[in-house]
């Protein structure tokens, strides 16, 4: 077996693979940088004494739809010139980081198409670890060229690392999945530039996007061709806060011990979350909802 592999490459070539396992709950692969000699950052001379090492668990791309943690041996090299004692250089992952570049990097390119929300319990992480990823992604991006692949089916949505920041704009190419840009804000003056720049605007057919007056005012200006879609989640969402405001419009005639205060859970869950029951359940109350309106 290929010592930079697994069952499948590894596609880490500056890591060493030195022993996998695979469970239940994920794969652990054992790994360590190859460079056997490194240079010191303080006198510049080069050095292959090993002065102490430790394992750190670095979080890693899914394989076969299971969580990949790489066990670092993380080396500290002595310097035989000056003295000096410090860690190696650690590429693949980036200093004081828990998960590899790709993975950030895959992190925020996912997070650019879909809630932060959805990306973090889909893989296992932290909401923050994903904003810090978009983050990273977009300032990559903001200073990306074009695809040059025509791409027929757009999707557009606003972002912000932080609540009450500055919106940037992600533009994507949903049939390829790919991001094609960021756009340093979201009104229609900055996302109608992006389009007036990108090749083969002639091709794009369809585009996605929320309901923000600004983006529907920059398609029909730069993509007249184009059939506007209102994605699927955001119609949900105003569908859910419509309910939702029913309910408690009504709620009051009945108090807390009431059939509408006990079921705002069933109203507002996803059908593939509720048990045959519940989805019974749920289609009574909406049948009161009706009534009592």
């Amino acid at each position: 077996m290929r010592d930079d592999s697994i069952t499948v490459l590894l596609g880490l070539p500056e890591l060493r693979v030195r022993d996998e396992e695979e469970t239940a709950y994920g794969i652990r692969v054992q790994v360590e940088y190859r460079e056997r000699v490194v240079e010191c950052v303080d006198c510049g001379e080069r050095t292959a004494r090993v002065h102490s090492r430790r394992l750190q668990v670095k979080r890693d791309r899914r394989l076969w739809d299971k969580p990949v943690y790489l066990v670092l041996s993380k080396r500290r090299f002595r310097c035989l010139y000056c003295g000096k004692v410090f860690t190696e250089p650690d590429i693949v992952f980036g200093a004081r980081k828990r998960t590899s570049r790709r993975f950030r990097s895959y992190l925020g390119q996912e997070a650019l198409a879909q809630p932060v929300r959805h990306v973090a319990k889909k893989e296992g992480v932290g909401e923050a670890l994903v904003r810090g990823c978009v983050t990273e992604e977009a300032r990559r991006l903001l200073h990306a060229r074009v695809s040059p692949r025509p791409a027929t089916v757009l999707g557009l949505d606003e972002f912000s690392i932080r609540k009450g920041q500055v919106y940037d704009t992600a533009i994507v190419d949903l049939e390829h999945k790919e991001v094609m840009g960021v756009v340093s804000g979201h009104r229609q003056q900055e996302v109608s530039a992006f389009f007036t720049a990108l090749p083969h605007a002639e091709e794009a057919r369809v585009v996605v996007m929320d309901m923000h007056e600004p983006f529907r005012q920059a398609v029909a200006l730069c993509l007249p061709q184009a059939h506007v879609v209102v994605d699927k989640f955001h119609v949900l969402l105003h569908v859910h806060r419509a309910l939702d405001q029913v309910r408690t419009s009504l709620e009051p005639r009945q108090g807390k011990r009431g059939e509408l205060f006990r079921t705002r859970h069933v109203l507002l869950a996803a059908a593939e979350g509720l048990s045959s029951e519940s989805r019974v359940a749920g289609e009574g109350v909406l049948q009161r909802l009706v009534s009592l309106s």
